[in-house]
């Protein structure tokens, strides 16, 4: 290996005989051969390194290579390029599960992503046969009681829409019962004085069908108000804004999940409850005075969107307050609210918050349950509240959603730097009932993309 490399026409010089040569003729090309392999796997490594380094990196390094390896490629045609590589590589990691999601559960996947997420499905059945086994022998080893929290993990994992559904019905077991019961106890009264109801004609109905048939933009924001009844955070909806400081705990599927979060200050508009402190039906009452106002029953005569979540606050001993977020246009001269309605406007300073995710209808007793497994992660978290009585509850959802799939969040504040932020001069002038409103939950997530 030391020696200079030879040549054939050295050794014809020497004497060597032409069999001795043609030995010398064939070792040089497997050399050659196992040479250009060598270095062919070297360049399908390198190249795979930098593919790899060309989807994960920073923008600008993948950019960079994606302009140097297509002679000059733009910077948008790059990112259009890298979407589409990660957009590839994202289908094939898809599981069976994921894939059965898309294709029966999703909301706004097409036909065409139905049949061919379902297309996938089939191609590799196999997958599937082979989780379905796992299950069956966990349950026939274990048994139903003790084996089918495995089973349920291999056959819905975390993270599907099927296993937030299941989760969504097993907390309804409980919940419809304590609603009947919050029934036949009968509701709490509000003592607050409300308006006459104007009865609605059917000539105005008819009117208001003919023109949603007549106008297109009506019709779009009917089918997306459809479609929000089957999401769990309906989409179009502001929301205030917020960063999520750490995740505290995972939970199942984005259900039960525990987040320290740090919010924006925003504004609101807060109507008392009186006589209700408890979590029973007290997101009923307000509800309408609040609308109202949002809705355009003000100082201004100005119609504002409907925002996300409400928010229903209590307190030791004190009423309950619900809150509409106002729309960011309007929070620093939000219009007046008219007399003898019981609005207030307060704004919320900056405040540090732990939320926790809960499915299914807001009782009485789903809530107590949350905040004892609250309690337990902020002990185990080393976490303060700032008042252990006073807690918040956030509902995302219109009354028309269906039920395991409501989104709800318990939240309390904590000690922190963004808790004692000092409130601004609209919140000193906003009544003490503002101080116990929570902060609300982030923009609503885009669902998976339908592939």
């Amino acid at each position: 290996g030391a020696q200079a490399p030879f040549q054939i026409e050295d050794l014809l010089a020497r004497g060597v005989t032409k069999q001795m040569v043609g030995h010398a003729r064939i070792l040089s090309v497997s050399h050659r051969k196992r040479l250009v392999r060598a270095v062919a796997a070297m360049v399908v490594a390198a190249v795979a390194v930098m593919a790899a380094s060309f989807l994960t990196g920073p923008t600008d390094r993948r950019n960079s290579f994606a302009g140097a390896l297509f002679g000059g490629v733009p910077g948008n045609q790059a990112s259009h390029f890298n979407g589409r590589c990660r957009a590839a590589i994202a289908r094939r990691a898809l599981s069976w599960q994921t894939r059965l999601d898309k294709a029966l559960l999703s909301i706004d996947a097409p036909p065409s992503a139905r049949i061919r997420n379902l297309r996938k499905i089939l191609e590799d059945p196999s997958a599937v046969l082979k989780d379905l086994n796992r299950a069956a022998n966990v349950l026939s080893t274990k048994g139903i009681k003790d084996g089918h929290p495995e089973a349920i993990d291999v056959l819905f994992p975390r993270g599907t829409t099927a296993r937030s559904d299941l989760e969504g019905l097993q907390a309804l077991r409980k919940q419809v019962p304590e609603v009947v019961q919050d029934l036949q106890s009968g509701l709490p009264k509000d003592t607050m004085p409300r308006k006459p109801q104007q009865q609605i004609s059917l000539g105005e109905l008819t009117q208001g069908f003919v023109s949603l048939l007549a106008d297109n933009k009506k019709q779009a924001e009917f089918i997306e108000e459809a479609k929000n009844s089957l999401r769990s955070k309906p989409r179009g909806l502001e929301s205030p804004g917020y960063k999520v400081v750490r995740v505290l705990s995972n939970g199942t599927s984005g259900l039960g999940k525990v987040e320290l979060r740090e919010y924006k200050p925003f504004t609101v508009a807060q109507r008392g409850m009186p006589g209700v402190n408890t979590s029973n039906f007290a997101s009923g009452q307000g509800f309408t005075a609040l609308a109202s106002y949002l809705f355009g029953n003000n100082s201004d005569r100005v119609a504002m969107q409907m925002t996300t979540p409400v928010e229903i606050s209590y307190g030791a001993g004190e009423d309950a307050n619900m809150s509409f977020v106002l729309p960011k246009a309007f929070a620093g001269t939000p219009p007046v609210p008219e007399d003898g309605v019981g609005i207030q406007i307060a704004r919320i300073p900056h405040r540090l918050v732990v939320a926790k995710c809960f499915a299914g209808i807001v009782t009485e007793g789903e809530v107590q349950r949350q905040r004892d497994a609250l309690k337990d992660i902020l002990d185990a978290e080393g976490l303060q509240q700032v008042n252990s009585e006073e807690y918040s509850i956030l509902q995302y959802n219109s009354p028309l959603t269906v039920p395991w799939r409501r989104r709800n969040e318990l939240i309390i504040a904590v000690q922190g730097a963004a808790a004692n932020t000092e409130p601004s001069a609209a919140a000193n002038a906003a009544s003490n009932a503002a101080a116990h409103a929570a902060a609300d939950a982030a923009g609503p997530a885009a669902e998976n993309a339908a592939d």
